[in-house]
């Protein structure tokens, strides 16, 4: 039960994407300072410990999923009661130390909890049972993620604008597309409610998957809506002829390229590649499309940088396992 395991167990490799849900709103139109230093640090808390209770709660699921064989709790490497016993203390001092922050630094106090408050509770809903018993399983956890980026809005913002309902609409359609999209794909055969094969979809991974034409309009639907609102948001933020805006433009462009791929995979490995390559052009897009080039540049390194070099270090290859 070393390091590694708990990093595992925590899917420590996705934190940039928990910073940039709470960092991006907090950095639009705004800029770096002590608070978005605590912010970071507080989303490494948040991360872990969140994504641990997805592990812990699933744990009877993925007992019976080959593709897991791999976890810390199915190898045995970190006992249940122990994961339990580390993770919802965790939990509580997460939530603690995010109201904190709101309680001493929000100029909306009373909005930013509220929407710490949405996340608590939608999480929750996703990770005790319905990921694994509703095929609108991305229904809790898209408004769970879509409300932690709230809290990170109101921690620098006292209002709602356009803008606003750009970025949590952008973030509620990405998370619909990485759970109903990617993550029911990436688990068609093993799934025990799949809103793909609900739609349609027949085979598995080991003998090809056959898309039904309902599965290929959500799949083309969603990506276009997402595209579209993240393509508007460097528009509204910069204006239409800003570098952010062509950036923002070239990463939809290959998170649009990227998820056709990612539809015709023929193997599981590399479809998962291109699931990570296609959230990163998402997440990255949204960063452009918020916050200055120079800033953005450096965060986006950072985080690539990191989800490799941890992958890397703690599952022994350069793109995610699971």
């Amino acid at each position: 039960m070393g390091l590694a395991d708990w990093l595992r167990l925590f899917r420590a490799q996705t934190w940039p994407a928990t910073m940039l849900c709470i960092c991006v709103p907090y950095l639009c139109n705004h800029y770096t300072d002590i608070t978005f230093i605590e912010l970071v640090l507080a989303s490494i808390l948040i991360h872990y410990s969140s994504f641990g209770h997805n592990s812990v709660m699933d744990y009877w699921y993925d007992v019976n999923d080959p593709s897991k064989r791999h976890h810390p709790l199915i190898t045995g490497a970190i006992k249940l009661r122990s994961a339990h016993n580390v993770i919802h203390p965790m939990l509580i001092v997460s939530f603690a130390a995010l109201a904190v922050i709101a309680w001493l630094e929000s100029p909306a106090v009373d909005l930013a909890l509220l929407s710490l408050l949405g996340f608590a509770v939608f999480g929750h809903a996703y990770n005790d049972g319905m990921d694994k018993s509703t095929v609108h399983s991305w229904v809790p956890i898209s408004a769970c993620f879509t409300s932690l980026a709230a809290y990170g809005w109101f921690m620098s913002h006292s209002y709602v604008d356009v803008t606003f309902a750009v970025l949590m609409s952008a973030t509620f359609s990405a998370i619909f597309f990485q759970i109903a999209v990617s993550g029911n794909l990436k688990d068609i055969g093993s799934d025990p409610v799949n809103l793909l094969r609900r739609l349609g979809c027949e085979g598995d991974w080991s003998n090809g998957i056959k898309y039904s034409g309902k599965a290929m309009t959500l799949i083309i639907t969603s990506t276009s809506i997402k595209g579209g609102l993240i393509t508007a948001l460097p528009m509204i933020v910069f204006g239409s002829e800003s570098v952010n805006s062509i950036i923002t433009l070239v990463l939809v462009i290959a998170m649009i390229v990227l998820t056709a791929y990612e539809v015709s995979c023929r193997d599981r490995d590399r479809a998962l590649k291109m699931m990570s390559l296609v959230e990163i052009c998402t997440l990255y897009g949204m960063l452009y499309g918020c916050v200055e080039p120079l800033l953005a540049t450096i965060i986006a390194v950072i985080g690539v940088a990191y989800f490799f070099g941890v992958n890397k270090a703690i599952w022994k290859v350069a793109h995610p396992k699971v």
